[in-house]
């Protein structure tokens, strides 16, 4: 009774939102108001002041697009979450919708083009606040013969009590764990710049770009070590001119700029030094840039391509963050293990996600988990992002399956980790999904491959185990990991559908997931997943090879493993790889206890 009340009373928050946007539609003669999950800088972990597409559906995942008409509203979400906007949004008026990017009758756009073509019989136009309008949306919808047009925000009207943005310090990133010094950097960026359009300016938009090439970081965003800025290259003097909250700068981090001769000016005033035929990126602009850029010309950021390959010395910093990750990982899990063993212990999945982040922010050199902690139990697993709340986290018992997908913002580096743990016996049908999960896993793990292969083809090597027994998962198999950036970074990912990010070339110092899944709604889900680096193998009379190294140190769980399924190739591995994480984690444990469970988890399979 409790709860149903509680989903009423959150039905008339959501409602009575609608309604305020929809007169505020109607004041501004706007038919359909697009609400994306973005920000200016076209981030994926957003600032709580942009999070309107949550305030105004209920639906807290990390992606999703709504669109609101005068009698209709509609939210798009991929796999990952169609579980989860099913119970958050499913006594609301809002229609949830799937996404599916290779069928466009069920696209967005089209959506839009069904309900007002009889109202706008010239042509259908939408609008979005031009802050939070990209590129790719304004495609997208006239692909549907939608044009898609920028506004006032809204939100600024409607959210009374919007959280305010409140710049944070911008400091200036230790040496020993940066790639490339500054100046380096900068003139590898203005040499690629001039040789595209040596009369033209760029516009950095991506906040990660920004902090990479200044090596500096913040914490104005969550999850994600960046500050709010543009980075403006003026070709007419090959200088740079960094826009920020000046203020925010620390003394170290202004020196710095200085040395470099990099100008600062105020944040506000970027859009002011925005030229006609200013270049930008395609992939993060939004309409506000191209608003000023009218003649401007799309270039992908050059800076990407730098960030993604990691130099050694960046491979080093990041393999100290997973010495670390891994040491708060065995304390968490001969933790859980003795207390899963307690009569009468009550344990919730956001006690477990607390006690993790404890455990991190013992190292010195934590700052902040890389993104919210998936401690997904039994039913709650089989939700692809799923996220405990306090008021209806689930009571871990001690049997099934428990999933947890967490990481760690580190000075040296940013980390990644899923491991799928019995709580105690496990079904037939559990095991067997873990042990193909975890084949999956040691297929790519184990891969052999001519550099520049692409991640679709890598793709398929993981989940061939897979498909070779009918199973298959919605989410991609890998995405690049930051240098003490986004724990989900680009250019290139590891998936089965061929598209520009999965069709990019692997070469050595790419640092990427491997994480396949099974995900059996109602019942349970499994996923594993280690960071790896791609290295350089052998040369050959047929070319250059690569592989992967493990740069994960973390046992995973064998108890559900059905060995009858395992060839002895994969025992050798798990046997290689559990002896590389006793021996690296070992000298760092400072507890007797956990160095007795390590010891027992490692074990060798004979």
């Amino acid at each position: 009774m409790q709860e149903t009340d509680n989903k009423l009373d959150a039905m008339m928050v959501i409602e009575n939102r609608l309604t305020a946007l929809r007169q505020w539609m109607k004041e501004h003669n706007i038919l359909a108001y697009v609400v994306p999950t973005v920000d200016p800088h076209n981030n994926e972990f957003v600032h709580d002041h942009f999070k309107c597409r949550e305030w105004l559906s209920g639906f807290t995942g990390s992606a999703g697009l709504l669109i609101v008409t005068y009698n209709d509203a509609a939210l798009w979400v991929d796999s990952r979450y169609t579980l989860q906007a099913q119970e958050q949004i499913g006594f609301t008026s809002i229609k949830l919708m799937k996404d599916a990017k290779d069928d466009k009758h069920i696209s967005p756009w089209f959506w839009i083009g069904q309900k007002l073509a009889n109202l706008q019989p010239e042509g259908v136009v939408a609008h979005c606040c031009e802050s939070m309008l990209t590129l790719s949306m304004i495609q997208a919808a006239a692909d549907c013969r939608v044009k898609l047009c920028s506004a006032p925000d809204a939100f600024d009207t409607i959210w009374t009590e919007r959280p305010a943005i409140v710049p944070q310090p911008i400091e200036r990133m230790a040496k020993r764990y940066t790639g490339t010094p500054i100046k380096s950097g900068l003139d590898k960026v203005a040499k690629r710049l001039c040789a595209m359009a040596p009369d033209r300016d760029y516009l950095f938009n991506d906040l990660c770009d920004i902090a990479y090439i200044l090596n500096l970081r913040g914490h104005d965003i969550p999850y994600t070590p960046v500050f709010f800025a543009y980075l403006l290259y003026r070709a007419a003097d090959n200088s740079f001119t960094l826009f920020t909250h000046q203020e925010t700068l620390t003394e170290e981090a202004r020196a710095s700029l200085d040395k470099n001769e990099v100008k600062v000016l105020p944040y506000e005033m970027a859009m002011d030094n925005v030229s006609a035929t200013c270049m930008y990126d395609p992939d993060t602009v939004t309409q506000m840039i191209l608003n000023r850029a009218t003649n401007g010309l799309a270039i992908p950021s050059p800076i990407v391509q730098l960030r993604m390959i990691k130099t050694n010395k960046e491979q080093e910093s990041i393999r100290e963050a997973m010495i670390l990750d891994g040491v708060a990982m065995v304390t968490f899990l001969r933790e859980l293990e003795q207390a899963m063993q307690i009569e009468g212990m009550v344990l919730t999945e956001m006690d477990i996600a607390t006690r993790l982040t404890e455990l991190r922010a013992k190292s010195d050199k934590f700052i902040e988990p890389s993104f919210t902690t998936i401690a997904a139990y039994g039913p709650n697993g089989a939700v692809v992002h799923y996220e405990p709340e306090k008021d209806s986290a689930a009571k871990l018992q001690p049997k099934g399956l428990l999933l947890l997908d967490s990481g760690g913002q580190y000075q040296c580096g940013t980390t990644d980790i899923t491991r799928t743990i019995a709580l105690g016996p496990v079904t037939r049908e559990e095991s067997q999904a873990y042990t193909y999960a975890l084949k999956a896993h040691l297929a790519l793990a184990r891969a052999i491959f001519p550099e520049g292969i692409s991640g679709v083809q890598l793709d398929a090597i993981c989940r061939q185990e897979l498909w070779n027994v009918g199973y298959d998962f919605g989410h991609g198999t890998g995405h690049g990991v930051g240098m003490h950036l986004c724990v989900h970074e680009g250019p290139m990912q590891i998936r089965k559908e061929v598209r520009p990010d999965t069709v990019i070339p692997f070469k050595p110092g790419i640092v990427v997931t491997n994480e396949p899944g099974i995900y059996v709604e109602g019942k349970f889900g499994v996923r594993i997943e280690n960071v790896m680096v791609c290295l350089p193998w052998s040369k050959t009379p047929f070319g250059e090879f690569c592989y992967f190294d493990q740069l994960t140190l973390c046992p995973y769980d064998l108890r559900p493993v059905d060995f009858s399924l395992l060839t002895d190739q994969e025992v050798e591995q798990i046997n290689y790889y559990h002896g590389l994480v006793r021996e690296v984690l070992m000298p760092y444990l400072t507890e007797t206890a956990d160095k007795q469970y390590l010891e027992w988890a490692t074990q060798p399979i004979e």
